[in-house]
């Protein structure tokens, strides 16, 4: 059977296309004229325009590279090119254009209205214990008590008692505080008869026996003094029936009884967040504060605020968020302008230096800062939580298993707090020469009683206490900070964490949990125990942050003759790797080494280490000679500056770290006529200028500041803070905020 022939296709079946697959085919999609070939439909696969890479050989911006581009310079030269025509202006036309803020220059003040340089403008200085404000043309600040006393509620007997002094029985002995601080008592006692007998310092050997026997006899026969026969009586704050809160020197006078409740809103160069429930309370309280001291001490009503700048000093080693709402709060109560300034700068323009190594000693903080040409090295901040008040503790307790006559103080009150710190003040010594048993007598006062008259005797415990600065174990660190990083719950009885619980840590915006807060490295290496004094050789990785689970290593052993180029130091570490501004135990002396050191590198551009050290004895020996003590944490303490001289130079040379080169020792060991300096004679401690107080040289360099020309490029107002917020501060700062 023969197959059917194969049909010739017409023409028309010719031009038609084959169909070929389901639908959704490619063959399909071309047929029905709605597949993406250009070739076929000409459609484009976007409606936007290629971007073609841009060639790096000619590319080229200016933008944010001039200064007539960013806003505030150029309001800053608009306000003194009208300051100019004011000038110029011929006198009678009546020409004058308010500048920014409200503030008028002096070109806009009648003749007979001129005021003095500096009139306009408030200097605030907030401690941790005291607040010194006054005008930038006074000679010195007012100073007050920063501390509120709120009236309390019927229900607010449930707070935690201060246990600073812990009861004592009816029989003292060593171990009355804890086997702890007996063990860092008796470890600084050795170490103190070690220095006594090193400098030939004669001790009685039954001393602490006689002193002990003399107290216990004398216990129990305190002497009354009437009133009329106290020359030192305290008028006790009688509050009024409408108080609700009661501020500064006033406060701490009021009687335990009187129903009121004492509050510091800053402890530690912090906000206090242990003691407030709402970053509204404790910033309500600061505002509170400020007002009356303006009005008592200043004169200054609220509704004259607007006519008056603020110079603000801040740590140096600050935290975004104590700043930055500081700042809005003084623009929020009406002052026209406010300025920041670092508390190591002030202290250099108080004392008319431009380079120093500044040691702040407060009452609850240490703080030291190289300071080069006016400018703080930002690795050489070190912020040490222990001050004048731990000081006084220590020496309370000291006291106590002295057998104290007045076994019954309580530093919680504030009556026995300022004897405390009275008995401080008179008593307490760095001075190995007036080391011996002594006889004193002190009065105690309290509200509502007659003034009680002491005799009791004293040895090693008045220098005992001020040797804490260099042993902070005796300082009890690791309890402190429990108590102050933590705070009281009602509710449960117990405490719970503290820290950032108000006022949140400062994240930075472009890396994934780093904290924007300035660290330094100088306190990164005391935190995490890696003290650069004991580096032998160069660390490469020295700039390197620690991280979460590790620890700051010591330096690996290298080639001296080598010369490794320094690894650009990291500024950002996690946010939960470490804390800057926690507690770390170790000793002023240290502290001051590892500052210097650490400025030094920054300076080099050398790591830390036994060649960095020999290379730049010429830049340490500038900061060594240049100690700047400020502060009035030991301000009162006869003989500090030669001890802490004393303790810098036995480590640093224990350390084989001496401030002479080596050759040097050599030469001068053989040859009669050189020079015979050693590392003491290139330590120094500057006295204060002009005998001024070292608890007000901070302040005056706030108002010397203030009366500088470049203070007019630093202003902040109402108007730049609402625009940029903290922001505004890069532009306007002396320093990189």
């Amino acid at each position: 059977m023969s197959e059917a022939p194969t049909p010739t296709p017409t023409t028309e079946e010719k031009a038609r296309p084959k169909r070929s697959g389901g639908p959704g085919t490619s063959a399909t999609l071309r047929t029905s004229g709605i597949a993406r070939v250009p070739d076929n439909n000409n459609l484009k696969p976007s409606l936007f325009g290629t971007a073609f890479q841009i060639n790096q050989k000619n590319y080229y911006t200016d933008y944010l590279r001039r200064d007539d581009q960013i806003m505030f310079y150029r309001e800053w030269n608009e306000e003194q090119r009208r300051v100019k025509e004011q000038k110029n202006a011929p006198a009678g036309t009546g020409a004058s254009t308010p500048l920014a803020d409200g503030v008028q220059s002096d070109a806009q003040q009648p003749a007979e209205e001129k005021i003095p340089q500096g009139a306009k403008t408030i200097v605030i200085h907030i401690g941790s214990r005291n607040l010194r404000v006054g005008l930038a043309s006074q000679a010195y600040p007012k100073t007050t008590p920063f501390v509120i006393a709120h009236r309390m509620a019927a229900n607010g007997a449930n707070e935690e008692e201060d246990q600073r002094i812990p009861p004592r029985g009816e029989e003292m002995s060593d171990s009355m505080f804890g086997d702890d601080f007996k063990n860092a008592a008796d470890a600084v006692n050795r170490d103190f008869r070690e220095r006594m007998r090193f400098y030939k310092r004669r001790i009685v050997p039954n001393s602490h026996e006689l002193v002990v026997s003399f107290n216990k006899r004398v216990k129990g026969h305190a002497e009354s003094i009437p009133d009329h026969n106290d020359p030192g009586r305290i008028e006790w704050t009688e509050p009024g029936a409408n108080e609700r809160y009661i501020t500064g020197e006033r406060a701490l006078n009021l009687p335990t009884d009187s129903g009121y409740k004492l509050r510091w809103p800053v402890q530690h160069g912090l906000f206090n967040e242990t003691d407030y429930n709402s970053p509204q309370e404790l910033l309500g309280d600061i505002a509170l504060i400020l007002v009356d001291a303006l009005e008592r001490e200043l004169g200054l009503g609220v509704r004259e605020y607007g006519e008056y700048s603020i110079v603000l000093i801040v740590p140096d080693l600050y935290q975004r968020s104590y700043v930055e709402a500081l700042i809005q709060l003084l623009l929020q109560m009406g002052l026209a302008r406010v300025c920041i300034l670092q508390e190591a700068i002030a202290a250099t323009f108080g004392a008319g230096v431009s380079t120093a190594c500044v040691i702040d000693i407060g009452a609850q903080t240490t703080k030291i800062s190289c300071v080069e040409e006016g400018m703080v090295i930002p690795d050489s901040r070190v912020n040490l939580k222990m001050g004048g008040d731990d000081i006084t503790l220590a020496l309370t307790k000291l006291l106590l298993r002295s057998y104290f006559p007045y076994d019954e103080i309580d530093l919680s009150r504030s009556y026995d707090m300022a004897l405390a710190n009275e008995l401080k003040h008179k008593y307490a010594t760095t001075n190995d020469a007036d080391l011996t048993v002594q006889h004193y007598s002190f009065y105690q006062r309290a509200p509502g009683k007659r003034t009680q008259k002491f005799e009791f005797k004293t040895f090693e415990e008045v220098m005992l206490a001020p040797l804490g600065l260099f042993y902070p174990a005796l300082f009890e660190q690791g309890e402190k900070q429990a108590r102050w990083c933590t705070k009281y719950n009602r509710a449960t009885g117990t405490r719970v964490p503290a820290r950032y619980s108000l006022f949140p840590k400062a994240m930075d915006i472009y890396e994934e949990d780093a904290s924007s807060d300035p660290v330094s490295l100088a306190q990164v290496a005391l935190d995490g125990g890696s003290l650069s004094i004991y580096k032998e050789e160069e660390d490469s990785t020295s700039g390197a942050p620690p991280t979460a689970d590790s620890t700051p290593a010591p330096a690996a052993s290298g080639n001296d003759d080598e010369d490794p180029e320094p690894e650009k130091k990291q500024k950002k570490f996690p946010a939960g790797a470490i804390d800057p501004l926690e507690p770390a135990l170790t000793g002023l002396d240290h502290a001051v080494i590892e500052s210097v050191t650490q400025a030094v590198a920054a300076k080099s551009g050398l790591p830390v280490g036994t060649r960095q050290h020999r290379e730049t004895l010429q830049m340490q020996r500038g900061f060594y000679e240049n100690l700047l003590v400020v502060g009035g944490g030991v301000s009162a303490l006869p003989g500090f500056n030669v001890l802490l001289v004393d303790r810098v130079s036995m480590w640093l040379n224990h350390a084989e770290r001496p401030l002479v080169p080596a050759s040097a020792n050599a030469v001068n060991a053989n040859s009669a006529g050189a020079d015979k300096r050693t590392t003491d004679d290139y330590i120094s401690v500057m006295p204060p200028p002009r005998e001024m107080d070292p608890q007000m040289i901070t302040w005056k360099g706030g108002g010397v500041f203030a009366k500088l020309k470049i203070v007019g490029e630093c202003w902040v107002s109402a108007r730049d803070w609402d625009m940029l917020g903290a922001r505004t501060l890069q532009y306007k700062s002396l320093f990189s905020y």
